[in-house]
């Protein structure tokens, strides 16, 4: 490993997860990648080994709710990837459930993505849209066919 290069963990597959939560992560993935500049590479975890330079470049960085994956990819260095298979769980219950998944998703997405800009913009047009398409079929029939609009005041449409 070079002085500019670090590696990460990936899972080797997701065999032996359920469909939804394999369609989670894909989801994820695709909305946090989504013509975003720095790619997070897909099934990252979060066990990384780095170079001083690497390491030295996250240390200085001034977020405190740090999304990992997002903020080792920013960074810039060359990444390799390691894949690994996850042994079974012997002991215990994991503390990740759907809820902790959704929140450290969201976490991610509003941090490291421009698909929540993208999607309230595109609804943002959409209702502009629509609010201008509705105006314009008011005027259409306050001032062509005569009809009073309701919720519209009479004396608005009489002066016309």
């Amino acid at each position: 490993m070079t002085a500019t290069t670090w590696s990460y963990t990936a899972k080797a597959n997701r065999e032996n997860e359920s469909v939804m939560r394999r369609a989670g992560v894909k989801t994820f993935y695709a909305l946090l990648n989504w013509r975003s500049r720095h790619k997070i590479p897909e099934d990252a975890g979060d066990f990384r080994l780095l170079s001083p330079r690497a390491a030295a470049a996250l240390r200085q960085m001034p977020e405190r709710n740090r999304f990992f994956k997002g903020l080792a990819s920013w960074i810039g260095f060359k990444q390799i990837r390691v894949d690994y298979e996850p042994a079974e769980r012997k002991h215990g219950v994991t503390t990740w459930n759907v809820w902790t998944l959704i929140g450290l998703s969201i976490e991610g997405l509003t941090s490291f993505s421009v698909a929540p800009l993208r999607v309230a913009s595109m609804l943002g047009l959409l209702l502009a849209v629509t609010a201008l398409f509705f105006g314009g079929w008011i005027l259409l029939e306050t001032l062509v066919y005569g009809q009073d609009v309701p919720g519209i005041p009479r004396w608005w449409s009489a002066s016309w």
